[in-house]
């Protein structure tokens, strides 16, 4: 695990962010996971 930055966003707060973008598609809460799991692995 790498140390999180002051200009490194927390990997969670970039999962959240990718959530609320407007340019995706609504999807629901397991799709949701799927993504998070795919862009960040099974770390969180």
């Amino acid at each position: 695990m790498t140390p999180v930055t002051s200009h490194e966003p927390h990997p969670l707060s970039q999962a959240l962010d990718f959530m609320r973008g407007d340019h995706l598609p609504p999807f629901g809460m397991g799709d949701a996971e799927w993504h998070i799991r795919a862009l960040y692995g099974e770390q969180v």
